[in-house]
């Protein structure tokens, strides 16, 4: 049993350590039950990859939990203060407990007796003064003998004369090192004074999407050197290695053979001879260099919070390279190494590579899931119902009422796809995108690692100019509209690009022609 005393220094250690410890406790409880950031498919195995069940938080919350149980039980001490302590109605009257009630009432009248034969003797005497004592007497003999007589009002008398107060106490050792408690709690508290500035200051060197500033800066310095094809998107990966995100995070792989590996397989360069980028290279194509899970998620993540930096800025720089950054933010979404790896992004399939040259894949491919022809790469029929079961929950995308006006009157169509248009008017552009499978399309996509929901992106061209301006949108049907000003007279091709959200291969385009002409020009 532990020895406490009550603590009148103002100094609760056991207190003060629940309260940090009740800290820690929210934490780790929020750690245990947060749900893993990776969308759990349906298909056993998919990605050959599982989380390990062993969870340190786990561990430390249930010590965490034991330690604050003890330090309650420490602290919680109930003391019943009783105002009629000893008090016995039976002893009052001069008998033992229980006694018969006539017995009682015997005792009682003898004693009021010989009370009142003492205040004779002193009204005799002269003495008045002592009444008091005897009065006192006779009021506690009534008083016992009423409780005898009635015992529930005793009960209830004896519960109106107890107070029940919960008082804090602490062990007498801890109390005897208060002091030094409290000097370790100020250091505690300089130590998180030190550490919420430290994170001020380390919030001032990135954006809202927690990329660094100078990793942006890097971009933009290298962006007009930045090719369109495939060495591009070497070149963007080589960027995002080098960023101060990725640069500064430990990665335990070995350099040299996935540089081996690389070379041998994929028949590429390794450009970079960097831990970070072989990371990035390792989980692109999916081999087991790097097996620690909680790096991979980080280098995915991270990847894409830059990439889709690297769109805004790229959008009003070089539009020319949106679109091959929204095919690398894919990339790292599904885990496939070259942009046009469309079969990879299904599981149980190991692509093609041969078709990564090849000019017609999107052809290709389509043909393929047009007949069904995932045979070629796949001999399991239960495999094959799952990879055919996740094809047809992608969202298929078609663009239709494609049209071209303003809100004057005299525009008109010229004939199917092309319109005439004022060009001193203000002129718009609006279609409408659905969704021909009816999926869902706020349905996750199927990727490793991540959870993320589709959805699509919209860009267009004028004279196969990609111009400085996208929309996104998350929901099918739906209606897209928005100006288009060529500043030039004639003839203008307008095409519209939709990009599904997470999925390579299934993107979509259609084009009008436009003809502006100016008021002074006999339209006729």
């Amino acid at each position: 049993m532990y020895e406490h005393q009550y603590d009148d220094t103002g100094l609760p250690t056991s207190y003060l350590l629940l309260t940090f410890l009740s800290i820690i406790f929210v934490y780790l409880l929020y750690k245990t039950i947060i749900k893993s950031r990776r969308y759990r498919c349906r298909i056993k195995n998919c990605h050959c990859e599982q989380e390990s069940t062993l969870n340190i938080y786990s561990i430390l919350l249930v010590g965490c939990t034991g330690v604050i149980f003890i330090l309650l039980r420490n602290i919680y001490t109930i003391n019943m203060k009783s105002l009629v302590s000893g008090y016995n109605p039976y002893a009052v009257l001069g008998v033992e407990d229980n006694t018969d009630l006539s017995l009682v009432k015997k005792s009682y009248k003898k004693l009021k007796r010989q009370i009142s034969k003492q205040k004779k003797k002193l009204q005799k005497k002269g003495e008045e003064s002592a009444f008091e004592d005897l009065e006192e007497k006779m009021i506690e003999l009534n008083k016992a003998f009423g409780f005898i007589s009635k015992p529930e009002t005793y009960h209830e008398w004896i519960s109106k004369q107890s107070q029940k107060e919960t008082l804090m106490a602490i062990p007498k050792y801890l109390l005897e090192y208060s002091k030094l408690l409290l000097l370790f709690y100020s250091l505690l508290l300089c130590v998180g004074v030190w550490l919420i500035i430290k994170f001020f200051e380390k919030t001032r060197l990135v954006n809202q999407s927690k990329v660094y500033f100078s990793t942006l800066e890097s971009f933009l310095k290298s962006i007009n050197n930045i090719e369109s094809n495939f060495i591009g998107v070497v070149q963007i990966l080589s960027l995002i290695s080098r960023s101060d995100d990725l640069i500064e995070y430990n990665v335990n792989i070995d350099i040299d053979k996935v540089i081996n590996y690389i070379e041998t397989t994929y028949n590429e360069p390794v450009i970079e001879k960097t831990k970070s980028y072989c990371a990035i290279i390792d989980f692109l194509t999916r081999s087991s260099f790097n097996e620690n899970l909680k790096s991979k998620k980080f280098i995915q993540s991270k990847a894409i919070d830059i990439l889709r930096d690297y769109q805004k800025i790229a959008i009003f720089e070089r539009p020319e390279l949106y679109n091959m950054l929204y095919n690398i933010e894919r990339m790292f979404i599904q885990r496939v190494f070259h942009p046009h790896d469309y079969f990879s992004q299904f599981p149980f399939i190991k692509s093609d590579l041969n078709l990564h040259n090849d000019l017609n894949i999107t052809n290709k491919y389509n043909e393929i899931i047009r007949d069904s022809e995932f045979s070629k790469f796949i001999d399991n029929s239960d495999k094959l119902k799952s990879i055919m079961k996740i094809y047809k929950e992608i969202p298929q995308l078609k663009i239709i009422d494609l049209v071209a006006y303003t809100v004057e009157p005299e525009n008109k169509c010229i004939k199917d796809k092309s319109f005439m248009l004022n060009a001193n008017s203000n002129c718009y552009v609006a279609f409408n995108v659905i969704n021909t499978n009816k999926v869902d399309i706020s349905e996750y996509v199927h990727a490793p690692y991540l959870e993320i929901k589709n959805g699509f992106k919209v860009f267009y061209t004028i004279n196969n100019q990609i111009q400085n301006e996208s929309f996104e949108f998350n929901t099918i049907p739906s209606i897209v509209k928005f100006p288009v000003n060529s500043h030039r007279l004639g003839l203008t091709s307008i095409k519209v690009f939709v990009l599904l959200k997470g999925y390579i291969g299934f993107d979509i385009s259609k084009s009008i022609q436009v003809k502006y002409f100016s008021n002074n020009i006999n339209k006729a």
